[in-house]
């Protein structure tokens, strides 16, 4: 049993924890993740979920919840280390964004790394693959209905953010 902690709509913790997959109380928030490793020649990293998981072998990014007494930022290194093997640390993160949403804050984050898709770990129960995209790979897949994309996904600003990045 999964449990996080409960947050109010100005992101103070509350004292109370709540159990995934129960339906979030209203006004009560909780931490998610969205993590965007990102290579030097402007490539994102994508997965696609195991056939075990919500949305099964659907291409996605990187993402999950905070657990009980973890930060953003501790989730954010969780997900990716539990999920694909991949370190991230202060030097190789950037936070883009936290939105608050209905039942959640959402934090963004890019993180670079030249790894290959050799070297990943991936979790099986979560992840059946990895590959390296570009930016108009992923909105082709995006088109064509084999990325998920959720709603509001920081996504589009995210590959706006590396286009500009690599035509500089």
């Amino acid at each position: 049993m999964e449990l996080w902690d409960v947050y109010d709509g100005c992101m103070e913790k509350t004292g109370r924890t709540h159990v995934r997959g129960e339906k979030m109380p209203e006004g009560d928030h909780h931490i998610v993740v969205m993590i965007y490793p990102v290579n030097d020649r402007g490539e994102i990293l994508i997965q696609k979920r195991s056939a075990a998981t919500r949305n099964p072998l659907r291409w996605a990014e990187t993402c999950g919840s905070a657990i009980t007494g973890e930060t953003a930022a501790q989730a954010m290194r969780r997900e990716l280390s539990e999920e694909l093997g991949l370190c991230a640390d202060a030097e190789n993160t950037e936070l883009l964004s936290v939105e608050k949403r209905k039942a959640s804050f959402l934090f963004t984050y890019i993180m670079r790394t030249n790894a290959d898709i050799s070297e990943l770990r991936l979790q099986e129960e979560e992840v059946a693959e990895a590959k390296w995209v570009t930016a108009d790979e992923l909105t082709e897949m995006i088109d064509g209905g084999e990325f998920l994309l959720n709603e509001k996904s920081p996504v589009y600003e995210i590959m706006e953010k590396i286009r500009r990045e690599h035509d500089a």
